[in-house]
């Protein structure tokens, strides 16, 4: 075959939906004509369409040496670099691609979407293209640093009245499209009750897109052993993994098969596998963080499916049967939280492995009290200023560090928040470049007082800073979200450092850090305790009642 051939076969493979066909017959093209700049755009988009954005940059790059006025590469390149993480750089690419096409829908829509990713949310909202996908793109628009409360409470209403208008009267999405479509992430931060929310989000993407909702037939007979699914774009390297895989790999010992499913790449091709597999429960760890878990959940594939608090909100889907929860952090009324029926295990529903902890705490200042809040900078609702503030103002010694968020325009937007509402006592905020690892360990155990978030405070941050006998103050909120430290701490049988309320998560947190003898004495206790947090097998065996049960139905 031809480069022309090889490039026509790609095209077909890639109209059909077949991007892995598509990118074995551009990359033909390309072996016998590498200077074939439509194979090579084309490529790349494919690739993206994979999850390969970090392969397909170089192919954008040489195509638009080629073809530097190229549209449909600019366009591609600025999609590329925001699959890598390059959001200022993908922004760039957008400008410039709309200045060769100033009213294209879908430029402008990509840009938006680069422009929320930055912080830049009153500039994104002035500019959405009309798409079906921009439509539930700027109705789920939310700042990700707000500016104030009342910018955040503004932008709440707008979302709930399109929100609304969208389950009225929603475009039609395509399953092909689908994944470019939004989750309702952010909301979870405001400190709200979203089950309503959530419910009627699904019955907008429900009527918007019907071929969401593929149900696998009936199976003839069951198995003897019962077959279990996790399905998770983050089952590698990430806290969702370190939060499930214990219990992955602990239900072995229990007579039960588990499958893991990474997903990305070809939607459609993930939800062929997961029907294939023909389990009798399909576990989503994390529904809501990203597009995959969430449209893959408006299925019905397999005969029960749960959901667990990697995302702590409900997910508002009427194919989700159970949500995994903890009697230990949940409130009293949490039912009427979450659309799924709650299966409640008496302790922390994870088992999480103690972390190996550095011998050398990170070197600090002296003379100061060093306040660490190494929570994601999205998660700093601006009730939290106050609390700060009051600290900064009743600890002269206090230095607070923080780090630095995904994006480097975050830790500007907030510390510009910071000097609105904190005033002279926020320059001793500090933000740290990102640490992981070790390193990130080593500030933990640096620290004097570690300060969680309220509204939405630690998971797996808190279980670290645990392993490393550090007291975290924490002020438990109404929901399962910003009660998970709380949890832990009943687990342990502490209640030193949890408040009651604004005033008390001051003086806490400022007693704490202003008396050695009082963080001595309750590190030691944390350290005592702190074995009945980890690697909890009980839990295992809870979980694996549950889907036997579940299998037998």
């Amino acid at each position: 075959m031809t480069a022309e051939e090889h490039f026509a076969a790609g095209l077909a493979a890639h109209r059909a939906g077949a991007m892995a066909r598509a990118v074995v017959a551009y990359e033909q093209a390309l072996a016998d004509w590498p200077g074939h700049v439509d194979a090579r755009i084309n490529l790349a988009a494919c690739l993206i369409d994979l999850g390969r954005a970090a392969d397909a940059v170089p192919h954008l790059e040489r195509a638009l040496s080629a073809a530097p006025d190229d549209v449909e590469a600019r366009n591609n390149l600025g999609n590329a670099l925001q699959g890598v993480g390059r959001t200022a750089e993908a922004a760039s690419a957008f400008e410039r691609a709309l200045l060769g096409r100033p009213g294209d829908a879908v430029i402008r829509t990509n840009l938006a979407r680069a422009r929320l990713r930055l912080g830049q949310y009153q500039e994104a909202i002035r500019d959405f293209g009309d798409t079906p996908v921009a439509r539930f793109v700027d109705a789920l628009a939310l700042p990700i640093i707000p500016a104030s409360l009342q910018e955040m409470q503004t932008a709440r209403q707008r979302l709930e009245r399109a929100i609304t208008a969208l389950a009225a009267d929603p475009p039609a999405l395509d399953i092909s499209e689908i994944i470019s479509a939004p989750t309702n992430f952010y909301a979870a931060y405001h400190g709200l009750d979203d089950h309503a929310l959530q419910r009627q989000l699904a019955a907008a993407y429900a009527r918007a897109c019907p071929a969401l909702l593929y149900k696998t037939p009936p199976r003839a007979k069951r198995r003897a052993r019962p077959r279990v699914g996790i399905a998770s774009a983050h089952l590698s390297g990430h806290t969702i993994a370190r939060l499930n895989m214990g219990i992955c790999e602990g239900l072995l010992a229990h007579d039960i098969d588990v499958e893991l499913f990474q997903l990305g790449g070809d939607f459609l091709a993930a939800r062929d596998a997961i029907a294939r597999a023909e389990l009798d429960v399909l576990v989503y760890p994390d529904v809501g963080m990203e597009p995959y878990s969430y449209f893959l959940a408006f299925a019905r594939l397999a005969p029960v499916q749960c959901a667990s608090w990697g995302h702590p909100v409900t997910t508002g889907l009427p194919e989700i049967d159970v949500f995994f929860t903890t009697d230990l952090a949940e409130p009293a009324n949490a039912d009427s939280h979450y659309s799924e029926r709650l299966a409640r295990c008496a302790v922390m529903n994870t088992c999480v492995a103690r972390p190996e902890i550095p011998e050398e705490p990170l070197e600090r200042a002296r003379g100061t009290h060093l306040y660490v809040c190494p929570q994601s900078l999205f998660k700093f609702h601006p009730d939290f200023d106050n609390l700060l503030s009051r600290i900064l103002s009743a600890d002269t010694k206090a230095e607070i560090v923080l780090l630095d968020g995904q994006e480097a325009s975050w830790s500007k937007l907030l510390a510009e928040r910071f000097a609105r509402t904190i005033g002279e006592h926020a320059k001793r905020i500090r933000f740290l470049p990102r640490q992981s690892g070790p390193d990130y360990l080593r500030l933990l155990k640096s620290a004097d007082v570690i300060l969680d978030t309220p509204h939405f405070c630690g998971g797996l941050s808190s279980y670290e800073a645990f392993a490393c006998a550090k007291p975290v103050v924490t002020l438990p909120s109404g929901f399962l979200r910003g009660r998970l430290t709380l949890g832990l701490y009943r687990q342990m049988a502490l209640q030193d450092a949890v408040a009651k309320d604004g005033a008390d998560y001051v003086r806490r947190a400022v007693a704490l850090a202003e008396s050695e003898s009082a963080r001595t004495e309750l590190s030691a206790k944390i350290n005592e305790r702190s074995p009945l947090i980890f690697g909890d097998h009980g839990v295992v065996e809870s979980h694996a009642l549950f889907f036997k049960a579940s299998a037998t139905r």
